[in-house]
């Protein structure tokens, strides 16, 4: 198993946040004195990394862009070169669980 993610929730600041998970996968927080909300929860499946979906296409259309603004033709190795490249510096949300394999 790899981990839960609990939306909408974020870490405390100044003061402990005590969480309650049920079977049933709602959650409750309980800050400080007084009871928060039930907040929904996922489990995370096993995964590879993790990546910034949108910082990987802004990569790539700059990258086309930048191509296109001088004239130059996007020949197949080169994109793929590029896609590799994009995807490889792509920021890294979450890390690969161990055994996972990286790209």
């Amino acid at each position: 198993m790899s981990g839960i993610y609990i939306q909408n929730m974020e870490m405390p600041t100044g003061k402990v946040a005590t969480i309650e998970i049920h079977p049933d996968g709602s959650v409750f927080t309980l800050r400080g004195r007084g009871i928060g909300n039930a907040v929904p929860v996922e489990e995370i499946p096993p995964h590879g990394r993790l990546i910034d979906a949108d910082a990987f296409f802004k990569d790539i259309c700059d990258s086309l862009n930048e191509m296109t603004a001088i004239g130059l033709a996007v020949d197949g190795e080169w994109m793929w070169g590029k896609l590799n490249d994009a995807l490889r510096n792509a920021p890294t949300v979450i890390e690969a669980e161990e055994g996972e394999k990286n790209v």
